[in-house]
Formats: C-alpha cells, sequence, structure tokens
C-alpha cells in the first residue's frame, strides 16, 4: 500500500488511501500519475 500511496500523493503518510484515490479519480488525476510511476519505475 505504500508503494501505491506514494504513486499516487507523492507521500508515504497521508489521509486514507482509498478516499484519496476517489478524489483523485474524480479530478482524473489517478491514472496519469500511475502510470508516470510505472515508467519512473523502469
Amino acid at each position: 500500500m505504500r508503494s501505491l500511496r506514494a504513486a499516487l500523493t507523492g507521500s508515504l503518510q497521508g489521509p486514507d488511501l482509498m478516499q484519496s484515490w476517489v478524489l483523485l479519480h474524480d479530478r482524473g488525476l489517478d491514472q496519469p500519475r500511475l502510470e508516470e510511476a510505472l515508467v519512473l519505475a523502469q
């Protein structure tokens, strides 16, 4: 879960991950952030 949180929020700690993810999804920011994290991990 820490890796997912880091990819979505840029931090290892913070508010509830699922609530944060829903908010990011509603704004269309979740997928681009996850894709960027995957590119950086290569």
